[in-house]
């Protein structure tokens, strides 16, 4: 049996045990009343329990629910309390009531008015509190994939990690020696180091300065023009705080996206803009890329997939990653808070 079949057999089974220990005590309450009578008034306030308690679990609050816009939220919750409140009376005026001669009479008491309204109420605050227990165990569930994930990362780095010492040093020995016979194949081992170098010291830390990222983008790029036959130019802006704190290769997945999907080998008409913004709380960032022929219809592949399910172990739901290609353009766009 699985987990959600598990859980769904679950809730049946306390909402019948608490539908038969409501009705008995009715029963003990009201021993003047008919069965049916009983019956029907447990079935009512059920149905108003229920619709309350999943109609806010699993609408109002996935749907409405905004940190920064909370009054309108509480406005919605309020309209539909006093929505179901009002099924509630209705359902038992016009139906339940008819169960008994002594319904007719009851049911324009002020007493049983309250007694709706409290118990609607009660099962309202069940539901805020069931979900923001939800919430928390979302949220702690979430904390834990991300330390997994990061031991995962980590445990692969320190596998791929031979001797990386031994590989810096050996390439600054064939840095030296190719200084003196051939200075552009010496600045390439350079940039390559300074590469390999981030890949293995700086990728492990949780957070690095956006300028070593933009570093790390231009040796990237670097690379990546040497293989075209015309250089892509590539402009590079970033306005508010240099010294902003990012994950590390949070801002390369769009630039390959761009060289492998928006760059024809063939063609001097590519351009990439970066844009890039850390201000008010946030980091920002948008890649605009040319796309060419069949491009058109491939921009998006499996390294922006990748690039969503980590931002979801970083951030949970808080952060913004759009795409969208305009015209012969493709926009790619990222925000999430520091």
């Amino acid at each position: 049996m699985t987990k959600i079949h598990k859980l769904s057999l679950l809730q049946i089974t306390g909402w019948l045990i608490s539908f038969v220990l409501f009705t008995a005590y009715l029963r003990q309450r009201m021993l003047s009343y008919e069965w049916e009578y009983i019956l029907g008034i447990s079935i009512s306030a059920f149905l108003s329990f229920a619709v309350i308690i999943y109609g806010y679990t699993y609408y109002l609050y996935p749907r409405f629910f905004s940190k920064a816009r909370r009054l309108p939220f509480t406005l919605i919750v309020i309209g539909f309390f006093f929505v179901v409140v009002a099924a509630r009376m209705i359902l038992e005026r016009k139906i339940v009531a008819n169960l008994t001669e002594k319904g007719n009479f009851f049911y324009f008491g002020k007493a049983h008015f309250l007694y709706d309204v409290i118990s609607v109420f009660i099962a309202l605050m069940i539901a805020v509190m069931l979900k923001i227990t939800l919430e928390s165990l979302v949220e702690e569930k979430n904390r834990e994939q991300l330390k997994r994930a990061q031991l995962e990362t980590e445990m692969k780095l320190l596998k791929s990690q031979l001797q990386p010492h031994f590989i810096f040093n050996s390439l600054n020995n064939i840095y030296y020696e190719a200084y003196k016979e051939a200075p552009a194949v010496a600045v390439l081992i350079q940039k390559l180091s300074d590469l390999m170098r981030y890949m293995v010291s700086e990728a492990s830390r949780d957070r690095v300065p956006v300028q070593t990222e933009i570093q790390f983008l231009h040796n990237y790029i670097h690379f990546e023009n040497l293989r075209l036959r015309y250089e892509v130019p590539v402009v590079t802006r970033l306005r508010g705080d240099q010294r902003c704190l990012v994950p590390p290769l949070l801002v390369l997945t769009f630039i390959e996206n761009a060289f492998k999907h928006g760059v024809d080998k063939t063609s001097n008409k590519n351009r990439i803009e970066i844009d890039l913004s850390c201000e008010n709380g946030f980091f920002s960032y948008k890649v605009v890329n040319t796309l060419t022929g069949n491009d058109l219809e491939k921009n998006t592949g499996i390294g922006l997939k990748n690039l969503e399910e980590r931002l979801k172990l970083l951030y949970g739901n808080q952060f913004e990653l759009n795409f969208e290609k305009k015209s012969s353009e493709f926009h790619a766009y990222l925000k999430v808070p520091v």
